[in-house]
């Protein structure tokens, strides 16, 4: 069959409803046969049947959403009207909740302007905020930019409900994350963060969303103000001291410190952001908060990640030397090196550490980090990142200090490059061969770039032979 019939999924929605009627009434058949037999003759059509919805609550949902906006324009309701409009909406987030295609058919039958009608009136706020984010929940384009007040004066008054909003229309939509930062919600979300009074159990929400802010994951843009709402967070909004704050707080608190130490590592995005995060104390309350944790699989590689961020900087990586980082790694490393993703950001952080400084990779070794970095490698075989950075990793400690390549070598380090190099190969050939250079083993080096006759060829384009004279 040639390519699927794309379109209003709400029109093939009204076929198969149709034709499962058709089938029960007409031909007797039970609800699963019919239903099955509907998406056969569609599917036979060339119909995408992907984002139809088989859940008989879909033919109530058109009729639900007409009295929702009904009920929503009248000027006032009686009790038993209220207590209509909190079923429906109930009923609308249940239905959004089964999954994308009964968003997508809800969004396509106005859902969001129903939904909205009933927050711009004021009622029931936090179930229509429920209904919100459920049908936004990978749908961010039904937020309308001229809503972003509502958004934002919903997120002072009702923060736990407004925020799984604000979340759904932020990931992955420029459009929207700038609408918003220009509305003011960058100096919200800095404000609530440093308010004592936030409740505790609203921080990840916040952390989360503040991340979110700084993404630039929207594929149909060029280039986002990611940057530029990152800097903003920590020159006009104190983010970054906040954050310090709360990782202080958090110590007891795996969970909340692992959201911190991402929300950070989003915010460390120049130089001088590194700088001061060190020299405000944050590497030795992060290294404690390690040193505290050593088995949080989140906490550990969050604080992994933020290391190679703060790595970035020259300066700040003989900070973190000096405050101890060697043993901290070392240990938490081996407690958890059987989980990849610790195993990729360890290997990512020791890389950074050790790129062009052999002070550090002498203090990694000296803290027993040869055999650790090896075993950790031979754990995870069939994983091509955690082997390339690995790669990475092992050369940058050698590469400036020969007196760790034979420990390299007695641990294996040479075996697990090779297989490495056989398994994943293009993945990783260049930093497997130059890992096994810099360990003084045997390897045969590409030739990447070759010249003949004034071209450049990299050995996949062949150059043309020359007629002889």
């Amino acid at each position: 069959m040639g390519d699927k019939m794309t379109g209003d999924p709400s029109v093939f929605q009204d076929s198969f409803q149709m034709i499962v009627k058709q089938n029960i009434e007409d031909f007797e058949m039970e609800k699963d046969e019919a239903v099955a037999d509907a998406l056969e003759q569609l599917k036979a059509q060339g119909v995408d049947t992907r984002f139809i919805v088989t859940d008989e609550r879909a033919a109530s949902v058109p009729a639900q959403l007409s009295e929702l906006s009904a009920l929503a324009a009248e000027a006032e309701l009686s009790e038993p009207q209220l207590t209509r409009l909190a079923e429906l909406l109930e009923a609308v987030r249940q239905f959004c909740a089964a999954g994308l295609p009964e968003r997508v058919l809800a969004g396509r039958r106005g859902a969001y302007p129903a939904l909205r009608a009933c927050l711009r009136a004021g009622r029931p706020e936090a179930a229509a905020l429920r209904a919100l984010a459920a049908l936004q929940d990978g749908q961010p384009d039904l937020f309308a930019a001229d809503d972003c007040a509502l958004l934002l004066r919903l997120l002072d008054a009702r923060p736990a409900e407004t925020l799984p909003w604000a979340t759904a229309v932020t990931l992955r939509h420029e459009e929207n994350r700038q609408a918003l930062a220009e509305a003011g919600l960058l100096a919200r979300l800095a404000a609530r963060l440093a308010d004592p009074a936030a409740r505790r159990d609203q921080l990840p929400a916040l952390l989360t969303l503040l991340r979110q802010m700084t993404l630039d994951d929207d594929v149909r843009v060029p280039y986002g103000r990611a940057h530029q709402h990152a800097c903003q967070l920590v020159t006009e909004h104190a983010a970054l001291d906040t954050l310090l704050a709360l990782l202080k707080g958090a110590a007891e608190d795996a969970a909340l410190a692992a959201e911190v130490l991402h929300a950070a590592t989003k915010l460390c995005v120049r130089q001088e952001f590194c700088e001061q995060f060190a020299e405000s104390g944050g590497v030795e309350t992060m290294l404690d908060v390690m040193r505290a944790n050593p088995d949080k699989v989140s906490l550990v590689g969050r604080s992994f990640f933020l290391i190679r961020t703060l790595a970035g900087s020259d300066k700040v990586k003989g900070h973190i030397m000096k405050a101890g980082a060697a043993e901290t790694i070392v240990t938490t490393l081996d407690t958890l090196k059987t989980k990849t993703s610790v195993s990729e950001a360890a290997f990512a952080a020791i890389g950074a550490l050790t790129l062009r400084s052999e002070t550090n990779a002498g203090a990694l070794a000296q803290a027993g980090a040869v055999p650790v970095m090896v075993s950790a490698m031979e754990l995870h075989p069939t994983q091509p990142k955690t082997q390339k950075l690995a790669c990475m990793a092992i050369r940058n400690m050698a590469s400036r200090s020969p007196e760790l390549r034979p420990a390299f070598r007695e641990h294996g380090a040479e075996k697990l490059i090779n297989a490495a190099l056989q398994s994943h190969g293009p993945v990783l050939d260049a930093e497997a061969r130059a890992a096994l250079r810099d360990l003084d083993c045997k390897v045969t080096l590409k030739e990447e770039w070759t010249g003949h006759g004034g071209a450049l060829t990299t050995g996949l384009i062949k150059v043309p032979e020359q007629p002889s004279a």
